[in-house]
């Protein structure tokens, strides 16, 4: 397991804080880090073994000294099941180095005794762990939710998708996906977020110009209109960022070196279009590794991303688009926690694609109740989408 350049800063930081350093410092070990932090967590352990945990102001001028400028604000994202699995980890890559050496040797009795040995010795442990039923401990509930602007598909979702959740929108083709991304962004501006929208589809300067007529309510809005919206989403905050790669391009890792550390909501349009870290040469597995990764970066993040997908040909024949036909990959919705197809309102006289009556169909909902339908009318002009009843 290796952790990128800020994160492992933000691991050595908490090592500033004696209470954690009492849970978590027998785990810890120098080769766990980049080489240019070798030297300073050892010195830093050193104290910690000799009963001398140094503060944060200590440790601070410690790192100073090796050329290392630790990132506090990043250090709060570690906890004592986290830290376990990493050592964890550390102690099997030890384990398995030794157990080669004899494999060579075709010593099998002494690989066994090294894996036996190695298990035996795992970290072990529930003290970040709570006991669920004692009355003094709180569940915790899930936090950082962005609303998508719709009412009724809000309520359903619990507020809407909420930190660490990779929530999937697919239709078919001209189906409305990346209005209904826009329109989500947009809703998410009002109200004060930072939004990153990845487009490997669609150009920047399209994607730029829906956000406008979005946010002006006007399919052609004037400069003075603009400059006045503007105005307004910078009195609550809000953010825009839009980045265009070309199909095929870009990495989950790409997208998320180029969000700042202000971001809040990340949409990327679309999933077919980016590139695997690592080609297996089988799509299906490709794919399920794609949202492995973006499940990653939203819980690394503290942030949900909303991904659209396409859906397969079976769907088109289907009154309503079901998780399973997502194009390429059953693994894409089995592994996002949230599923919306959008979908043809023919109760509301619609016929194709393309009409003003949509139907969102919450085909998995992780974290609440799913099957339910909402009703909503959709201005493609300006990517604003209304919902309406629930059935």
């Amino acid at each position: 397991m290796q952790f990128g350049n800020a994160y492992q800063q933000g691991l050595i930081a908490k090592m500033g804080d004696r209470d954690w350093m009492e849970s978590v410092g027998h785990l810890l070990h120098c080769d766990m880090f980049l080489p240019q932090y070798g030297e300073l967590v050892k010195e830093a352990l050193k104290h910690y073994v000799e009963g001398t945990a140094l503060s944060r102001v200590q440790l601070t001028q410690l790192a100073s000294r090796f050329g290392v400028t630790l990132q506090y604000e990043t250090a709060t994202e570690f906890d004592y099941e986290e830290v376990m699995r990493f050592a964890t980890q550390r102690r099997i890559r030890e384990a398995l180095a030794k157990a080669h050496v004899h494999m060579d040797s075709f010593d099998f009795d002494a690989v066994r005794d090294v894996v036996v040995k190695a298990f035996d010795n795992l970290p072990t442990g529930n003290q970040g762990t709570p006991d669920l039923l004692r009355e003094d401990v709180d569940i915790p509930a899930r936090a950082g939710h962005v609303a998508t602007g719709m009412d009724s598909l809000d309520e359903i979702l619990g507020g809407g998708p909420a930190s660490g959740d990779v929530m999937m929108v697919m239709a078919s083709t001209s189906g409305g996906k990346s209005s209904m991304l826009v329109g989500i962004g947009a809703a998410a501006l009002r109200i004060g977020h930072t939004v990153f929208h990845a487009t490997l589809e669609v150009g920047a300067a399209e994607i730029g110009a829906k956000y406008r007529r979005n946010i002006c309510s006007k399919n052609c809005p004037t400069k003075e209109e603009w400059d006045s919206a503007k105005d307004q989403l910078a009195e609550v905050g809000g953010k825009l960022y839009v980045r265009e790669h070309a199909p095929g391009t870009a990495t989950v890792r790409d997208i998320e070196r180029e969000m700042g550390a202000d971001v809040t909501l990340c949409i990327i349009d679309y999933d077919d279009y980016i590139r695997p870290n690592h080609a297996s040469g089988a799509r299906h597995e490709d794919l399920g590794a794609i949202y492995d990764e973006m499940k990653r970066v939203a819980m690394q993040r503290g942030i949900p991303i909303i991904v659209a997908a396409q859906a397969n040909r079976v769907a088109y024949d289907r009154p309503v688009i079901l998780a399973h036909d997502a194009a390429g990959s059953i693994e894409k919705a089995r592994k996002a926690d949230q599923v919306v197809t959008i979908n043809v309102d023919k109760e509301a006289g619609a016929s194709e694609p393309g009409t003003n009556n949509l139907l969102l169909h919450v085909a998995k909902n992780r974290h609440g109740v799913a099957g339910n339908n909402v009703h909503c009318y959709v201005d493609f002009g300006t990517c604003r989408f209304i919902s309406g009843g629930v059935s």
